[in-house]
């Protein structure tokens, strides 16, 4: 890392002015933190310079590669005078930082090369949430079969994923909010959010298995971002961009093409999974429209989570279908189920439905089953047809294309 970061500063001291390159060579005397922050730039300096000496462009080029990565997702991005004002970076009038400053208008072709040493981008953050929390959720099968083989049905599952969950989700919310507490009136929209989201939803779905191969029933159940958007549109009275409504219809054809007609169908596993993916595109436009400043990520979640364990534990209850682990193994693979779907997963599909909206959310969701599929194929060795490698490919250039086309869409507004 060491020599990576002095490869770093010899190429953006090529590529700036010589009074920047004294600047810049002075930053390596510079704070600890401050050189920490400077080594996030490492893999896109990189990555430019390897392309330029490649092509062989000029170091403006480099430049101009180097700040162009970030630039393209620049919707809140901060450059340097925000680095420059904050405490804990603060070096006094005659620190290098302000020197950069005041020679800002020598740079030119550099294209602000400063902006990569510090950036704060929401949009590309709501994206990250969005996609991890898909992938968490497609690895969900290979902890759920073993779960399974050790006494645990669907519904007991539902509880345990959320109960278990609870006390590590309070630590991490106190040490957040340094609160617990919310008020008594965001209670009942809380609640109608967790039984959809939470509750109804993953008790629909995992029952249709049931009935229906978990392929087939992954295919109905991902019908939700259509219906996410339609919501949206008539409910909701929320323009939709043309470019989403397309998204939509090829992550609906790339679906598709994971059924497998060979499998045997029952129409109550199919209603099933219908309903399941109705009741969480309710979830999901629920909660991308909540708003209230008081009440709002891991705080949300953390009612979100009692909720659904209360109710998921009066359906077992009155149902009398509470199955309980047999064995430490057992237990212990539920307790790591729970933290990562509950409190990460969870976590992160709530904060990329506030940042990004909830009709991305569901459509970068769309991810989850080709992240099954992957570890279906890896750990279990099942084979891969090649209708579900193209619905892969549509998915895929479907979650591509809404992601492009909201961060070059938000690039345009802010200039």
């Amino acid at each position: 890392m060491r020599a990576y970061t002095e490869m770093t500063f010899r190429l953006m001291m090529r590529a700036c002015h010589p009074r920047i390159s004294t600047c810049f060579q002075s930053l390596r005397n510079a704070d600890a933190n401050f050189i920490l922050v400077l080594m996030r730039t490492v893999p896109t300096a990189l990555w430019a310079s390897t392309h330029c000496l490649k092509e062989r462009h000029s170091v403006q080029a480099f430049a101009r590669m180097t700040f162009g990565a970030w630039q393209s997702f620049d919707e809140y991005y901060n450059i340097l005078p925000d680095f420059y004002m904050s405490g804990c970076f603060y070096y006094g009038d005659h620190s290098p930082v302000f020197t950069f400053l005041e020679n800002r208008d020598i740079i030119n072709d550099v294209f602000y090369l400063e902006s990569c040493i510090y950036m704060k981008n929401k949009l590309i953050k709501g994206y990250i949430f969005a996609v991890l929390s898909a992938i968490i959720y497609g690895s969900m099968p290979l902890m759920a079969r073993h779960i399974y083989a050790d006494g645990v049905n669907a519904v007991t599952l539902v509880f345990l994923r959320n109960a278990l969950a609870l006390p590590s989700l309070a630590i991490i919310t106190f040490l957040k909010h340094r609160t617990l507490k919310v008020p008594l009136a965001t209670l009942p929209k809380i609640g109608l959010i967790s039984i959809f989201g939470c509750c109804f939803t993953p008790i629909l779905l995992f029952s249709s298995y049931s009935f229906i191969a978990t392929g087939t029933a992954t295919v109905f159940h991902f019908i939700y971002p259509s219906l996410v958007v339609l919501i949206s549109i008539i409910f909701v009275k929320k323009k939709v961009p043309f470019v989403t409504i397309m998204s939509v219809m090829l992550c609906f054809v790339g679906i598709c093409l994971f059924y497998d007609p060979s499998e045997s169908f029952d129409i109550k596993g199919g209603i099933l999974a219908l309903a399941s993916g109705l009741t969480f595109a309710i979830y999901v436009v629920l909660l991308s429209n909540y708003k209230n400043n008081s009440v709002n990520g891991l705080l949300l979640c953390f009612y979100i989570v009692i909720v659904s364990s209360i109710s998921s534990f009066l359906i077992c209850i009155f149902t009398g279908s509470l199955a309980l682990p047999q064995t430490l193994s057992g237990w212990l693979l539920c307790g790591l189920f729970a933290f990562l779907v509950t409190t990460v997963a969870v976590a992160f599909f709530q904060l990329g439905a506030a940042i990004i909206g909830g009709e991305k959310t569901s459509i970068l969701s769309v991810l989850e089953p080709i992240t099954g599929i992957l570890i279906g194929f890896i750990a279990f060795d099942e084979r891969i047809s090649l209708s579900v490698i193209a619905g892969s490919v549509l998915v895929i250039a479907a979650t591509t294309l809404i992601a492009i086309s909201d961060v070059r869409r938000s690039s345009k507004n802010k200039q």
